[in-house]
């Protein structure tokens, strides 16, 4: 038996009485990276998915089927959860002590941008790892440090997206630059530098998809309603719209994260797929997955000045914009799930 535990979406009535640090859980890229492994594992082979947010809640489905996954010596597991997080480490603990033989079979889907650096640092929690059938990192970066110490079992699994049925048009620019702000609201998400740039470019218009951190919320769509070239969309249900379609409307998309923890954001990726390119913060893995001038732009400068300045250029040039668009479309190629399903197949 094949069993996935991870960080599912749920329902969004039961995901709002899970309220988990101030978010609606379902809504993260964790979340979004392990529903779509989920759903391409499903085609090809039965699975039982172990959701996290459902153990934090002690649901008792849940919990036997985790002690069954774990202690069941032909099982097959794979895992997608926070990599760096305490169940993370108890789930690896115990399989370490008491199933070796079943760790041994069990692939490891890293989420985020600190494992490497985080095992380096916790021994113990790197000789478990070691275990594992295979441990899938998303950035190059990170492959060649956990080779570096010693994790023959690393592999580069980046986060893929499942890429569109249609073809994909380049947007041409209307007469306002269209920007979209799609991942989780709170500041160090970058939303608060977008709002201050917003106020400098009333001519660009700013869009934000997403849910609202609470202890946030008051504070943003105060903000918001000020901003007559601001609109708050809601959240997008990726189940039952067309991400990439959407994303398409827009001109940029602004990822500005000051969260060190990143690895590779979804966001990035559908955004590339839709041939939409991205102005990034200078930070975690971000120069990985954009080249500067070629299919987005590093704000290396991380002030509303130099943002306003960026898009200005943008807004002024189509032709820099436009080749930005196709830049993007084609580093996007390279994400596909297709590329990678193969590999991750034949280890099963």
């Amino acid at each position: 038996m094949v069993y996935f535990i991870g960080s599912f979406s749920l329902p969004q009535k039961e995901a709002k009485k899970v309220r988990m640090g101030g978010f609606i859980p379902g809504y993260g890229g964790v979340t979004a990276k392990d529903d779509t492994i989920l759903k391409q594992l499903k085609e090809r082979t039965e699975i039982v998915e172990i959701n996290t947010f459902l153990l934090k809640r002690c649901k008792r489905p849940e919990v036997i089927k985790l002690l069954k996954a774990v202690l069941g010596r032909r099982n097959r597991i794979l895992i997608g959860i926070s990599s760096c997080g305490r169940f993370a480490r108890a789930l690896s603990a115990v399989l370490y002590l008491v199933n070796r033989r079943g760790m041994e079979e069990a692939v490891f889907f890293v989420m985020g941008g600190l494992f490497a650096d985080f095992i380096r640092e916790n021994r113990g929690y790197q000789k478990h790892v070691k275990r594992y059938k295979r441990v899938y990192v998303e950035t190059q970066a990170m492959l060649r440090q956990c080779r570096e110490m010693g994790l023959k079992n690393a592999g580069y699994f980046p986060n893929c997206r499942i890429k569109p049925d249609f073809d994909i048009q380049i947007r041409k620019k209307g007469e306002r630059l269209q920007c979209v702000f799609f991942s989780m609201i709170y500041p160090e998400k970058g939303t608060d530098l977008i709002l201050e740039t917003a106020k400098l470019l009333p001519e660009v218009d700013f869009s934000f998809w997403g849910a609202i951190n609470e202890d946030y919320e008051d504070v943003f769509l105060k903000e918001i309603h000020t901003l007559e070239n601001c609109c708050y969309c809601g959240i997008f249900d990726k189940n039952e719209k067309d991400v990439y379609r959407l994303l398409n409307r827009y001109d940029i998309l602004l990822f500005l994260t000051r969260c060190k923890s990143e690895g590779v954001p979804g966001a990035l990726i559908e955004a590339k797929m839709a041939g939409l390119p991205a102005i990034v913060s200078d930070i975690a893995h971000n120069r990985e997955i954009v080249e500067d001038g070629v299919d987005g732009i590093i704000l290396t400068d991380y002030a509303k000045e130099s943002l306003a300045a960026v898009l200005r250029a943008l807004d002024e040039d189509d032709l820099y914009l436009t080749g930005l668009k196709n830049g993007a479309q084609k580093s996007g190629a390279g994400y596909s799930f297709e590329n990678y399903m193969d590999e991750l197949f034949a280890i099963l």
